[in-house]
């Protein structure tokens, strides 16, 4: 079973409980977002929180395929700060003092699977399509503060003079950074001289949005 994808989990659980109609009334899921996620799209923390209490399965089984299949006991709780920061995945968003404004519960077994210091790991609301596909407007995301020293290629919480954004790192030709969409066709790559490196702060890296990036 630790080797289906998602989707081959979540067909598997539709076919168990009688078909997506069934299946979204016994989640609280309507239909077409049950028709999304069966169709390739990803499930936030919130959706396999929710299917793991209305079908026994295990959070970390729904998204990884490892570990127990069933929950045989309620699970011991890990609560990830939820900051009032908006993350901007397309223009920046205006922000306001940063502080926890809620806590994200997630089982304590799988956070630990992340690897990560569960003390810098911290929760945002995306506003923006920029990085659509591979982040969806209105998704939370968890990010790293451990990890400030940007790799290339990787997504990553910039904070910039326009507000908080989540971008890919990329080394321009000319020795410049640049801010990369996934969206390409509409948001084109935001360009930082040498000088302008100081008003680009690394918050920390995003490594999931209902799935590991």
């Amino acid at each position: 079973m630790a080797e289906r994808g998602f989707h081959d989990r979540l067909l598997l659980l539709v076919n168990e409980l009688g078909g997506q109609n069934a299946f979204a009334r016994r989640v609280g899921m309507s239909q077409s977002s049950v028709n999304r996620m069966l169709s390739g799209g990803g499930a936030t923390l919130t959706t396999l929180l929710s299917i793991s209490k209305a079908t026994g399965k295990t959070v970390e089984w729904l998204a990884t395929g490892s570990g127990a299949e069933l929950e045989r006991s309620e699970p011991e709780m890990v609560h990830i700060p939820l900051l009032n920061i908006e993350a901007a995945a397309g223009v920046g968003a205006e922000n306001g003092d940063e502080h926890v404004i809620d806590r994200i519960p997630v089982p304590l077994a799988f956070a630990k699977s992340w690897g990560r210091p569960l003390s810098k790991v911290e929760a945002l609301h995306v506003k923006g399509d920029s990085m659509e596909p591979t982040i969806q407007n209105g998704a939370y995301v968890f990010i790293d503060r451990s990890e400030q020293n940007p790799i290339e290629g990787r997504i990553y919480a910039f904070l910039t003079a326009d507000g908080l954004k989540l971008k890919r790192l990329q080394s321009g030709m000319d020795g410049s950074t640049l801010l990369v969409s996934d969206n390409h066709a509409v948001y084109q790559p935001e360009r930082f001289s040498l000088g302008d490196l100081a008003a680009l702060k690394v918050i920390g890296r995003v490594f999931w949005t209902g799935k590991l990036l």
